[in-house]
């Protein structure tokens, strides 16, 4: 017999598999050949029991590779979480379909084409020029500007000017409307009640960064020797809070800084502009998904615009001649409240029911506003539109009496459109559709 001896064994001795342990060499006879295991020849240092054998180290291995894989992973996705979520509170990207229009046809909507730019009212932006006068009322004036300092050109932006010293003494043009005591105007509010609707909007519009709301950009007041400061936040309330404490001085002397102007993104016309003036068919869907898509998008910021109606809905005419809406003038517009809101504000036409009844209201007041609009939008005869008749008769109606009365109101427009605009119009809050709801019916109508 061969004798090996094996690891565990002297060299005197084998180990024998049978008896299962080592026996002396000279007592090999008690195992066969084929039982007997090689022992180590002297010298040779014993195996060592952490060393695997080769298959195992290769299991091993994969393992290995695979946890660190895992964990790469993991963190690759982190960051990449991260700055898609700084990406979206930058901007949030609408994917809806637009209808280009014809640029040709869009004259009716476009102002005039200035041929020479006019003396700008601010003096401490030089590369900021000023276009055209867009509007004047009682507390200021809009401005078509453009940025010389852009890196893409064209810009366009809106620069709405305030003149605080004729603000706070109650100067200026007086256009309100007599006739309709109804109607709403910003020109008929105090002048210290107006400075807080502008401080309002311009801190809640600083909140919002969405394609179907209207972008601001930034303000800064300035005095007649075109020193400025630029108003963040916290200084443009300080600001505004000392002159409204110190109205009476600011409007006989004069305030240093006597002007605000507000940079705002620039809008070619608005949605009741475009119903008076325009009537494109096969447009209603593209509207009011945009609508409903950037009052989803406040909601979700949790505010209540509280003033929806056609002046107050804006429209971009982009490059491409496609038309993007937008929600703007936020100067009305409160916080959601978890006990719901109070308060009577807007435009008394296109109040809901329980605002006008002084109940407790949510976001869904903004909602019955919208569905008034739609009706506007959806009309067989937009230029026509008599609203105070119309909308009487809708408040007036049950569910199915007002869905009959759409259907006549808008011949041959889409049944399901009908259905959306008449849930928008329920009387009770609670039966009324949610912003998100409305998106997501309106994507379906064709």
């Amino acid at each position: 017999e061969i004798e090996i001896p094996a690891a565990n064994c002297s060299t005197n001795e084998m180990y024998c598999a049978l008896k299962s342990r080592c026996i002396p060499k000279y007592n090999s006879s008690l195992c066969t050949e084929n039982e007997i295991q090689p022992t180590e020849e002297p010298g040779t240092a014993p195996a060592d029991p952490t060393i695997l054998p080769q298959p195992a180290s290769i299991i091993l291995a994969v393992l290995i590779s695979i946890l660190i894989s895992t964990i790469l992973i993991g963190m690759w996705y982190r960051i990449k979480t991260r700055t898609k979520n700084r990406k979206s509170t930058t901007t949030q990207k609408s994917d809806i379909p637009l209808d280009p229009i014809i640029l040709t046809e869009l004259a009716l909507l476009l102002p005039p084409c200035p041929v020479t730019r006019i003396r700008s009212p601010w003096k401490s932006e030089p590369t900021l020029i000023c276009l055209s006068l867009l509007g004047a009322g009682s507390f200021g004036k809009v401005y078509h500007a453009d940025d010389l300092s852009a890196i893409v050109s064209p810009t366009g932006y809106a620069v709405k000017c305030v003149d605080m010293v004729r603000t706070l003494s109650g100067g200026g043009d007086d256009s309100t409307n007599k006739s309709n005591p109804s109607s709403t105007s910003r020109n008929a509010i105090n002048p210290p009640k107006y400075v807080s609707i502008l401080l309002n909007e311009i801190v809640i519009m600083n909140q919002l960064t969405c394609d179907n709301v209207v972008r601001y950009y930034g303000c800064w007041a300035e005095a007649e020797n075109s020193s400025q400061l630029v108003l963040d936040k916290s200084r443009l309330e300080k600001y505004i809070q000392q002159i409204l404490q110190d109205s009476s001085a600011v409007a006989s002397s004069g305030s240093p800084l006597s002007h605000i102007f507000i940079k705002m993104e620039l809008c070619h016309t608005t949605l009741k502009h475009y119903l008076e003036k325009w009537s494109h068919r096969g447009d209603e869907i593209s509207i009011l998904l945009q609508i409903a898509a950037g009052l989803c998008y406040v909601d979700n910021k949790l505010f209540i615009h509280r003033d929806i109606k056609p002046g107050n809905i804006f429209c971009k005419i982009e490059p491409s001649g496609c038309l993007t809406w937008k929600l703007g003038d936020f100067g009305l517009a409160v916080k959601i409240s978890d006990e719901g809101n109070s308060g009577v504000a807007g435009t008394f036409t296109y109040q809901s029911p329980e605002m006008r009844k002084h109940l407790k209201y949510t976001a869904k007041t903004d909602l019955f506003s919208l569905g008034l609009v739609a009706v506007e939008i959806i009309h067989h005869d937009r230029g026509k539109f008599n609203r105070f008749d119309i909308f009487t008769e809708l408040r007036r109606l049950e569910d199915l009496e007002r869905r009959n009365y759409l259907n006549r109101c808008a011949s041959g427009k889409s049944h399901n459109l009908i259905k959306i605009i008449n849930r928008l119009l329920t009387v009770s809050p609670a039966n009324r559709l949610c912003s998100e709801k409305l998106c997501e019916l309106l994507c379906r109508v064709k």
